[in-house]
């Protein structure tokens, strides 16, 4: 097979890949931004637990455990309570194999909220009952460009054949 045959398929992929993680990057991106408007306030940790839950993975049938954090606390706006377990805009999580215990990053995120502690809780003044204890970094604007740039790559690799 020539190369001249292959280029096609190689552009299609450089499109369909770029157009992917443009999207996530756009995606996350987004999401970041929500928060920096967010505004802090302290609240109480009611509760912190890593729950465990199985899936088969699509590539195999080998099972696997998927572990994720659940800190569910309180906290006050203009006099009012409001209570939810959202850590941040994706819920920390890890994957093993069945049987393995989770991450031990997951372990220590948990033991570092303990109940009764007092921590910062970040929230959109618009919505008080959206509220986060974790706000992203930064750094999703490079997924963002990357994926544009390959897109555009396969986009220019496709004029050119």
């Amino acid at each position: 097979m020539a190369m001249k045959d292959i280029l096609p398929s190689v552009a299609l992929c450089l499109i369909l890949v770029g157009v992917c993680l443009a999207l996530a990057g756009a995606a996350l991106y987004y999401s970041a931004f929500k928060e920096v408007n967010y505004v802090q306030t302290e609240g109480r940790v009611l509760s912190s637990e890593i729950r465990m839950s199985l899936s088969n993975m699509s590539t195999s049938s080998s099972r696997t455990s998927s572990w994720q954090l659940y800190v569910t606390y309180e906290f006050q706006v203009d006099g009012e309570r409001h209570e939810t377990d959202v850590v941040g805009a994706q819920r920390p999580g890890s994957t093993a194999s069945l049987g393995a215990d989770p991450a031990d990053w997951l372990v220590a995120m948990k033991d570092s909220f303990q109940q009764g502690d007092t921590v910062p809780v970040y929230f959109a003044l618009t919505r008080p009952h959206t509220a986060i204890l974790i706000k992203q970094k930064g750094g999703f604007p490079i997924v963002m460009i990357l994926g544009f740039l390959i897109l555009a790559g396969g986009v220019y690799l496709r004029r050119m054949i």
